[in-house]
């Protein structure tokens, strides 16, 4: 094999366990374990810590770990609103919300109909504060290099605006989400009132290769199903996304897209 052979071959290597698994076989593996019933609640979650800090508590086979950073690529995510009428001060506390959407868009319950036109999803509607008293927050399914099953991390309010913006910096060169590494951090931040509180950071880390992108793509498809079931889940509607001081931000699209229907 001459150098630029060599070369080529190197740089086609992947870190990325998925692409080296047939998804017929990768299949049978994740449901021999777990069977036909995949949800939300079946996944390690990650959670965006309290009181500003710093660092991720990540699930690991021996317990969790620490890490400064999450690295991975989002396969899949999805947005979530979610309204009670009662705050947890009030009994309101573990309850199924009075309302809730699984696409950001249309809501199902009391009040129900287009979230756009609803007045819980406007600034300064919350008992508290001049956030909303509907609690939007962002579902991000992410694959690690070392995985066969993605980490779920739930975006909190505060945090949805810088991800928006990722986004659209990657559109903005032709990437799609699903086509890239990120890194994750977290990065104190302090509210008019003075509360500390966590925002996570979003950077590119590389592009993926052709045979990592098709892996993705395919993986996507094949469990695409379990991660819109999970969002549906009525279990995971129960707990709100995690509080932070309210900030202003321009509107988004909420809608959910694989990485399947993406790069058709």
């Amino acid at each position: 094999m001459s150098s630029e052979e060599k070369a080529v071959a190197k740089a086609e290597e992947s870190t990325l366990a998925i692409a080296e698994f047939d998804p017929k076989d990768l299949k049978e593996v994740i449901f021999s374990n777990l069977g036909e019933q995949l949800r939300e609640f079946d996944l390690d979650r990650v959670k965006v810590p309290s009181g500003g800090g710093a660092a991720w508590e990540i699930p690991d086979l021996e317990g969790s770990k620490v890490e400064q950073f999450l690295e991975g690529v989002i396969v899949f995510w999805t947005t979530r609103r979610t309204f009670w009428s009662k705050g947890i001060e009030d009994g309101g506390g573990g309850s199924p919300p009075d309302c809730s959407s699984v696409d950001g868009q249309n809501g199902r319950g009391t009040p129900g109909g287009l979230c756009e036109a609803c007045p819980h999803n406007e600034f300064g509607s919350a008992d508290k504060g001049q956030g909303k008293a509907c609690k939007e927050s962002r579902l991000l399914f992410i694959l690690r290099d070392q995985d066969r099953l993605p980490l779920l991390l739930v975006v909190p309010p505060t945090s949805i605006r810088p991800n928006h913006k990722f986004f659209m910096r990657l559109a903005n060169k032709g990437l799609p989400y699903y086509g890239v590494r990120v890194k994750l951090g977290l990065e104190k931040s302090r509210s008019g009132e003075g509360i500390e509180y966590s925002m996570v950071s979003f950077n590119y880390l590389s592009k993926l290769t052709e045979k990592e992108l098709a892996a993705v793509e395919a993986y996507s498809k094949l469990l695409r199903p379990k991660f819109e079931r999970a969002a549906e889940d009525p279990k995971a509607a129960t707990e709100a996304p995690a509080e932070a001081p309210a900030e202003k931000a321009e509107k988004k699209p909420a809608k959910a897209k694989a990485a399947a229907t993406d790069s058709k």
